[in-house]
């Protein structure tokens, strides 16, 4: 089977604090909204790759 959809491309929705749910396409957003969401993913990779890291350190 697929892997399941991976979590990081639920956001915040303004006006619904603590509330997830799916993104609005992206060619939709405004510009600022689309500049956080892309440093977001940019954050998360980076936590993911260091995660990745410290476990091949361990092997």
């Amino acid at each position: 089977g697929s892997p399941p959809a991976p979590r990081a491309w639920a956001a915040q929705r303004p006006g619904s604090p603590g509330l997830r749910g799916p993104l609005p396409p992206l060619d939709t957003l405004p510009k600022e909204d689309l500049i956080k969401f892309a440093k977001k993913q940019v954050m998360l990779i980076q936590k993911v790759k260091s995660r990745v890291m410290k476990q091949r350190s361990l092997c």
